[in-house]
């Protein structure tokens, strides 16, 4: 028999099926995680951390923290090693504004000697299709050595998905992030985001304004600020892969 050729259909269609399970596994992972005691939730299926042991002093993590001297090690989602320096009893020193995004939001609240678990989506990671961790979620235990000098302004990166437009507003902290899913869900509803989604490579944002803004009733529609606000914020949401 012949070796029958594949086309570039059948190609995409497997790379989709191999994208939507890679989704599944790791949407069951933290639905399972989530059923683990002592696990804090910062974002639904998406940013969680665990403390393994508790630290000392007064003084913890906050967003204008400039650097963290940290012992760390980073593993996939069946605990293969990845990278780290907590074997060699070493540690380093990173710039809060440099890390990965849920590397630095998951370390809020730390304090001296602390050790947590951080359970990080590849989406606050290195993205789905990123080569590290072949786009798997991460699971980052990071004991906390010292912490650097207070800024006056704000030092953590901005909590939008890997993949983000250069234009998505700024999203500065989990529960911002968690207020503007749930005002999306209403303003939009859930079945229309999800057909959104789906229809993702023939729909833009600016077609969606259109849409928005478009007569009803004879009676023109017009977005307000933050509605307007809201759709930019979240223009990653409607059209990442």
């Amino acid at each position: 028999m012949e070796k029958e050729n594949c086309n570039f259909s059948d190609i995409k269609f497997l790379e989709i099926l191999k994208k939507e399970k890679a989704k599944a596994s790791i949407l069951l992972f933290f639905q399972d995680l989530m059923t683990q005691k002592n696990i804090h939730s910062l974002i639904a299926q998406k940013l969680c951390y665990r403390i393994e042991t508790l630290g000392e002093g007064k003084e913890e993590i906050s967003a204008f923290h400039t650097t963290a001297k940290i012992r760390y090690l980073i593993k996939n989602s069946v605990n293969q090693t990845l990278a780290g320096t907590y074997f060699f009893e070493e540690h380093s020193e990173f710039a809060f504004h440099n890390m990965i995004l849920g590397l630095a939001h998951g370390m809020l609240g730390m304090k001296k000697g602390e050790k947590r678990t951080i359970f990080i989506h590849p989406d606050f990671a290195y993205g789905r299709s990123a080569s590290f961790a072949n786009g798997d979620l991460l699971q980052a235990t990071v004991e906390l050595i010292d912490v650097g000098p207070l800024s006056s302004t704000w030092q953590f990166p901005s909590l939008q998905p890997h993949g983000a437009l250069a234009y998505s507003k700024t999203i500065h902290s989990c529960e911002e992030y968690s207020i503007l899913q749930e005002q999306f869900f209403e303003y939009c509803g859930f079945m229309t985001w999800s057909h959104y989604k789906k229809a993702s490579p023939f729909v833009n944002l600016e077609e969606l304004r259109h849409l928005l803004n478009a007569e009803k009733s004879s009676v023109p529609r017009t977005i307000n600020q933050e509605e307007n606000c809201i759709l930019l914020k979240l223009n990653w949401l409607l059209y990442r892969e």
